[in-house]
């Protein structure tokens, strides 16, 4: 039951992470973190979303968000 529920709160994130609007405002607000800051929230996620948040993090800063 569980594993149900876990999967459902995945879709639930997934579905809402690719609402275009939703996704456009949370690039803008990892844009506008210190690549500290972002290195520190890629850190401290779980893997599944350690991943959408490097997917939204902009090319340019992802050089800096590394080197912390």
């Amino acid at each position: 039951m569980a594993s149900n529920n876990s999967e459902s709160k995945y879709e639930l994130i997934q579905n809402t992470i690719n609402n275009p609007e939703f996704r456009s405002k949370l690039t803008r607000l990892l844009g506008e973190m210190s690549s500290s800051e972002l290195a520190y929230l890629i850190e401290s996620s779980p893997p599944q979303e350690r991943k959408i948040i490097w997917d939204l993090i902009q090319l340019d800063a992802e050089g800096e968000v590394l080197g912390n």
